[in-house]
C-alpha cells in the first residue's frame, strides 16, 4: 500500500515539524524569564 506509506512519511514529518516549533518556543520562554 503505498498510499498508507505516504500517509506515515506525512505524519511523522509534521511530529518532526511540531517537535523542533516546540523546542524553539522553550527557548524562547527560557530567553523570556
Amino acid at each position: 500500500m503505498p498510499e498508507a506509506f505516504g500517509i506515515h512519511a506525512l505524519a511523522s514529518g509534521i511530529i518532526q515539524l511540531n517537535r523542533q516549533q516546540l523546542a524553539l518556543l522553550v527557548e524562547l520562554m527560557a530567553q523570556l524569564q
